[in-house]
């Protein structure tokens, strides 16, 4: 995700879009993504996209980033609150689409394991 989000920016940024992208990443907890989100806000940051770990813990810290204008994207997995885009996938439907595609690729014959 990161990579693609580095790949298209650098497109956004030749177009004139955008002019930096600031990246705080970690395999973290609630509290650890609440303090990666109070870094972006600190910087003044005019959006957000956040894949959240919690669908209610992160809820005070974005509303405060909402309170400063910027506009927060939840992505792949929906909050529970009304003041962000949440933007996902059904991941029943996509499931579907995968398993068809891999049963199509073996053609009918194999054993998947997981």
């Amino acid at each position: 995700m990161i990579q693609s989000l580095i790949e298209v920016n650098k497109e956004y940024m030749e177009r004139g879009i955008t002019n930096e992208l600031v990246i705080e990443s970690a395999d973290t907890d609630v509290a650890g993504q609440i303090q990666q989100l109070r870094n972006l806000i600190n910087k003044g940051v005019d959006a957000i996209l956040v894949n959240p770990s919690d669908v209610n813990g992160l809820n005070d810290t974005l509303q405060e980033a909402i309170n400063k204008g910027i506009i927060v994207i939840s992505v792949d997995q929906e909050l529970n609150t009304p003041v962000v885009y949440n933007v996902g996938i059904d991941q029943k439907e996509w499931a579907k689409i995968s398993a068809r595609w891999l049963a199509e690729k073996l053609g009918g014959q194999g054993n998947c394991a997981d």
